[in-house]
């Protein structure tokens, strides 16, 4: 956005009951806290409880310098200063500019509406009625409306000009062949970066002697091989912290990042990471939950583990919940919970389990929803369907 499309967003945001979102691909995520949420409803009726904040919070936190235009909902549209409900934000715009004299730069909105309130299970565009089974396909419709950069093959709009790049791939029709070779390149730049790293490398990189022989490289990996196949030279670099040694450099700041790097630590499996966006990326991929009981000895005690098993049918093994002092098997975490409880004195806190649980058990080759009886046939569908029940 523009230094006026900002601000213009930032009144919006400050006046109006906008709702921000930033769709993930296959979740949503709450503008202001980050929050993952599997289902729209619920993504927006947790965005309204948010204080907003002053202008300068606004500009500073929520859409800095760079921010690309914001995707809002519509749906329940009303003026912070008069609880007037309006149908878009050029109409709203229009009454905080003549009735509260607020002051809009001569400039685009800073963002892209959608009426995110589902109907009959679709999305509808407020713009031309349509209807879309899917946020996906809705979203990609909206470039026709308010698209900003224009295909110049076919007419299509789209919101910036990373989507625009994307789209003109589409339109390429003509192949780039390598003379040398039988690499085939959509792009006659991707064929001279070809040409020459692989076929003119040696005339245009200095080549790497080895300083035993008369040999000499294009790479310095292709050179240390050599070393170690031919004469048995081997380099390793130590950790200045454990003094053990590893074979290459990556593989000493990999090591060092995950077992002598503090800064950002999982929870779950104790490796680090330098930056947060590391380990939240990090934390998505577990597939094992474990809760401990938080007693002196709470190691004797595993209320519940899930495995996630790839095999190679594809297929998922759950293990059965269980009760380590009784070995009694149980079927929910509630019940193992009263049981532990009652029967083995285990202090629980008031607190949530801290865990997700899924029945991992295929019927049919479906996996099974064991709260609503829903049936999916991916994990990552029941994992999305799975959020209902424990955002609520």
């Amino acid at each position: 956005m523009t230094i006026p499309e900002r601000n213009n967003a930032a009144i919006f945001l400050l006046c109006t009951t906008v709702r921000p979102f930033t769709f993930m691909g296959s979740s949503f995520k709450c503008f202001f806290c980050m929050q993952y949420h599997s289902e729209i409803g619920n993504l927006l009726e947790h965005t309204s409880s948010h204080e907003i904040g002053d202008e300068t919070l606004v500009l500073e936190k929520y859409i800095p310098k760079g921010k690309r235009t914001l995707q809002v909902d519509i749906s329940k549209l009303k003026c912070r200063l008069c609880d007037q409900l309006y149908p878009n934000l050029d109409t709203i715009r229009n009454h905080l500019k003549t009735e509260h004299k607020k002051e809009f730069s001569p400039a685009g909105n800073g963002m892209t509406e959608y009426n995110m309130e589902a109907k009959n299970g679709s999305f509808v565009c407020h713009v031309c009625d349509k209807k879309f089974h899917s946020f996906p396909l809705f979203n990609s419709h909206m470039n026709c409306h308010v698209g900003k950069v224009v295909c110049e093959n076919c007419g299509a709009g789209f919101l910036n000009q990373h989507h625009l790049m994307k789209h003109k791939e589409s339109h390429m029709t003509k192949k780039f062949s390598c003379k040398k070779c039988d690499r085939v390149f959509l792009k006659n730049s991707q064929l001279k970066y070809h040409d020459e790293i692989i076929h003119k490398g040696k005339d245009r990189v200095k080549p790497k002697k080895c300083q035993h022989c008369s040999q000499t490289f294009k790479e310095h990996y292709s050179k240390m091989i050599h070393l170690k196949d031919v004469h048995g030279i081997t380099k390793s670099f130590s950790c200045h912290v454990c003094k053990i040694n590893l074979s290459t450099r990556r593989a000493l700041t990999e090591h060092t990042t995950r077992y002598h790097t503090e800064k950002y630590k999982c929870e779950v499996c104790s490796k680090c990471f330098s930056i947060e966006s590391k380990l939240k990326q990090h934390m998505r991929g577990h597939t094992e939950i474990t809760l401990l009981l938080p007693q002196p000895d709470f190691k004797r005690f595993i209320i519940t583990k899930f495995k996630e098993r790839q095999a190679k049918t594809k297929s998922f093994e759950p293990e059965m919940q269980y009760a380590a002092e009784c070995n009694q098997p149980f079927s929910s975490l509630k019940e193992i919970k009263k049981h532990l409880e009652n029967i083995h004195n285990i202090g629980f806190t008031d607190a949530d389990n801290g865990m997700i649980a899924f029945n991992l058990e295929m019927i049919n080759d479906l996996f099974t929803c064991h709260i609503s009886s829903k049936s999916f046939e991916r994990f990552f569908l029941l994992n999305m369907h799975i959020s209902v029940h424990y955002l609520q």
